[in-house]
């Protein structure tokens, strides 16, 4: 039996076996042939592969066509039109704005400027534009004659590192949210019984002013309702026994720096009045609501006498003129044998004390003796002095019970620990210039940007050492127009 190839199955006869030659040759063409009848030639540069290429597929790519992006490009270029016509507006009306504001500054320019200083600032002719300039000076403050038993502190503004102002307008009458509300008219609604119960917050009166209380009521309770000044916590007068929707006024003259605020009596539950508190206001003036806002200025100093913020090529500083130096003893004190005291030649005043301070505003322990010469030497037998040497104004200080700069240092060191330690407050050489912070130019800003509110704006602080403020700002022409027609 012969043998057959792998692929094509074709006739191998073994060598003893006999074949019919044709028979085999004629069998292997045949297979040859059908074979060879199916296959394709290799074509040179292209190789064979497994994937093919279906009809399906074939079908698709006969069904595309050539792309055409006509549309597109016409909407880019209408939307391209578009843009180039919204920068043409843009430009134009970047254009109308400049020309506003040039036409802005020259109205401004005509307007007014009024300008003011105090620790309580009243304006009467304000408008609701932004301040022009505002500035805080600082203050020095001693309450009594120190001495080393019974040392009394010097202070400053912004002590704790901040500076409070208050602006308000008109109306400083800001009514107590717990037992009042405020009608869609903006006047005042009790909310319950009246028993003596605050009507609103305490405010500050400088000695001198003149305050104007002005009550209406709108609607009258079922029994009798009445509403008590008081002054310092003490009453003073009261209103009562009132017609409807008839103003009722009241005036009264601080002798002394005062706080004052109302209390109501009786059924006031439910009743509707209009109340508002102005100072040193002489003319009458239409009710208001009470709006005022508080911004606090952080020092990064406390603001001694003088000192202030100034703007130097545009930006902002801390001024300070001033300074405190605590000594714990470490410092390089010298001791004069002569005269008996002890000399500390680092820390130098600029020159003699000015007379915008208290000689008394120098130090929590010590007054100033006097300066270097006849009338210093009148005073040697004392025991305690402190005074400025005119070479270079240093700092001296006798204390008869220390006769070693050990003793004395020691001294100054057991004050020291003790936390109520020696200080001076000395005007310095040459001012120091402090950068002010991201957070105060912020605050200042927001002041200058929010300006003044129409007709009356009082500006003051609340803090317990109170500033010197300045500021610039824009009249109101109506005002100034109806004073000047008599209206």
């Amino acid at each position: 039996m012969p043998n057959y190839t792998q692929h094509f199955n074709l006739i191998k006869p073994k060598k003893t076996e006999n074949y019919d030659i044709e028979d085999v040759t004629t069998k292997n063409m045949d297979i040859l042939d059908e074979e060879l009848f199916g296959k394709e030639d290799k074509v040179p540069g292209k190789g064979l592969s497994t994937n093919d290429f279906t009809d399906a597929y074939k079908n698709k790519l006969d069904e595309l066509k050539n792309y055409d992006d006509t549309e597109i490009k016409n909407n880019l270029n209408e939307q391209v039109q578009k843009n180039n016509l919204q920068e043409q507006e843009i430009e134009e009306l970047q254009g109308k704005i400049t020309n506003l504001k040039e036409e802005n500054t020259q109205l401004k320019n005509q307007i007014p400027i009024g300008e003011v200083e105090g620790e309580y600032i009243n304006i009467k002719d304000s408008s609701n534009l932004e301040l022009v300039d505002f500035n805080v000076e600082g203050k020095t403050e001693q309450d009594g004659i120190p001495t080393v038993e019974l040392p009394v502190e010097i202070k400053g503004c912004g002590e704790d590192g901040n500076i409070s102002v208050v602006k308000s307008n008109g109306n400083l009458a800001k009514i107590r949210e717990d037992n009042f509300e405020l009608t869609e008219n903006n006047t005042i609604k009790s909310t319950k019984r009246a028993n003596n119960i605050r009507v609103n917050d305490s405010i500050k009166i400088k000695a001198g002013q003149t305050v104007k209380a002005r009550f209406k009521l709108l609607s009258k309770p079922s029994t009798a309702t009445s509403f008590t000044c008081n002054i310092n916590e003490l009453t003073f007068a009261s209103f009562n026994n009132f017609s409807l929707n008839q103003n009722y006024d009241r005036t009264w003259t601080a002798t002394e720096d005062s706080e004052i605020y109302y209390t109501a009596w009786g059924d006031a539950n439910n009743e509707t009045f209009e109340f508002q508190l102005s100072v040193s206001i002489d003319e009458a003036i239409d009710y208001i609501k009470h709006e005022d806002k508080e911004y606090i200025i952080q020092t990064q100093e406390p603001f001694y006498e003088g000192d202030k913020f100034v703007k130097i090529d545009g930006v902002r500083y801390e001024k300070h003129n001033y300074a405190k130096k605590i000594f714990d003893g470490t410092e390089n004190w010298v001791y004069d044998e002569k005269y008996n005291y002890f000399r500390c030649p680092t820390y130098n005043f600029s020159n003699k004390i000015p007379s915008t301070i208290n000689e008394n505003q120098i130090s929590n322990m010590f007054t100033i003796t006097s300066d270097w010469g006849d009338s210093f030497r009148d005073k040697l037998d004392m025991d305690v002095m402190f005074w400025l040497q005119n070479a270079g104004y240093k700092i001296c200080i006798r204390n008869t019970a220390y006769k070693t700069t050990e003793d004395f240092k020691g001294w100054l060191l057991e004050l020291y620990n003790s936390g109520k330690p020696l200080y001076v407050v000395y005007p310095l050489e040459e001012p120091v210039l402090i950068e002010c912070t991201p957070e105060q130019n912020a605050v200042l800003d927001e002041i200058e940007a929010d300006g003044t509110y129409k007709n009356i704006t009082y500006i003051y602080s609340n803090d317990e050492i109170e500033p010197k403020i300045k500021l610039q700002y824009y009249k109101d022409l109506e005002t100034l127009i109806n004073r000047a027609g008599g209206q």
